[in-house]
């Protein structure tokens, strides 16, 4: 009848995991293994805490508690080893001792590996995750990740990373949106429209890169700004107060002094005139309320209009406009008829 072996080394364990145990140490094991529940219990557990190690990457089934699995194996202590001869206790702990470390820091180097890997994938190569945020039906606000935060005009999209990194924040946009950017004199914030570049170190601007206008439009309200074609070819720096306007097909830009409020209309639902000829009183309103005003008398286009028209309907505007130069209004849908004898 054959002895029953309960001591075996861990470390041909360990080779027989990994392939490379000769075939007398593969029998040796697989004798060992098949010689009682016991045994065949114990390599179950060497062979789980060995399969974390080789696999020990984020996600997928709960962990295993390594540590306490060894300590438990630690614990059996084998009274036998040879058919007469007693191996004292304290040589079995202190043999087991060795392998069990040699295993656990193994675990550890292949899982740090492992993540150290993960991470610079996710990084480096990968990237984060990408986020757009639509405003299809209306103003819509959001956060990004440096805490800078955006207003979305209608009909307008802006794409960015779940996280920023390296040296740069870049975000996409299509539309109109503001901008109000935590400044990091570190990482600049740069802003990519088809057709132009917009970068910044932390300042508050409106871009309007609406795709079937011929122009990109940076209006700067605090801070610089620099706009630059996609090229970078041509380019200008913005300060507060001013506007720089891209010409899509040339690629020219302009500077101005940005004067004309109306731009951030549909952010601030503001209109401020003063001292305005309604013949550009009315130019304003056609775009923003999508009408269509005719003047029946050229003398009405001279007159200057002060006023300042805070979230108002354009019936109510017109209204003023009427008392205040004793004109007579006929609207007709988005249509609208302008008579009276002028200033």
């Amino acid at each position: 009848m054959k002895e029953e072996k309960n001591h075996i080394e861990y470390s041909l364990i360990g080779k027989y995991l990994e392939g490379i145990a000769s075939p007398e140490e593969n029998m040796e094991v697989e004798e060992w293994i098949n010689q009682s529940q016991k045994n065949r219990a114990e390599f179950q557990h060497i062979k789980r805490i060995w399969e974390l190690a080789e696999s020990g990457i984020p996600g997928g089934e709960a962990p295993v508690n390594t540590e306490r699995a060894w300590e438990k194996l630690k614990g059996r202590i084998v009274e036998k080893n040879s058919r007469d001869r007693i191996v004292p206790d304290s040589s079995i702990n202190q043999a087991r001792t060795r392998n069990i470390t040699y295993y656990v820091l193994r675990v550890a180097a292949v899982i740090v590996v492992v993540l150290a890997f993960y991470t610079l994938y996710i990084n480096y190569i990968k990237g984060p995750d990408l986020i757009e945020v639509l405003a299809e039906n209306g103003i819509r606000e959001t956060v990004l990740p440096d805490e800078s935060s955006v207003t979305l005009n209608e009909n307008s999209a802006i794409t960015f990373p779940e996280r920023f990194v390296k040296d740069k924040r870049v975000v996409e946009l299509k539309g109109e949106a503001f901008f109000e950017v935590k400044r990091d004199d570190d990482k600049p914030f740069i802003i990519r429209v088809p057709e132009a570049v917009i970068e910044v170190l932390g300042t508050s601007f409106n871009v309007r890169a609406i795709e079937a206008d011929p122009e990109v439009v940076v209006t700067v309200q605090e801070g610089k700004v620099m706009l630059s074609d996609k090229e970078n070819i041509a380019y200008i720096v913005l300060e507060k107060y001013e506007k720089g306007v891209l010409n899509k097909e040339s690629g020219h830009i302009e500077k101005y002094v940005a004067t004309d409020e109306s731009e951030m209309f549909w952010k601030t639902r503001t209109l401020i005139f003063r001292d305005t000829q309604l013949s550009k009183v009315f130019e304003v309103l056609e775009k923003l309320y999508d009408v269509k005003i005719k003047i029946l008398n050229d003398e009405i286009k001279k007159c200057l209009l002060t006023a300042k028209f805070q979230d108002q309907e354009i019936e109510e505007i017109m209204a003023n406009i009427a008392i205040n130069f004793d004109l007579e209004i006929q609207q007709d849908g988005s249509s609208i008829e302008i008579s009276g004898d002028g200033c």
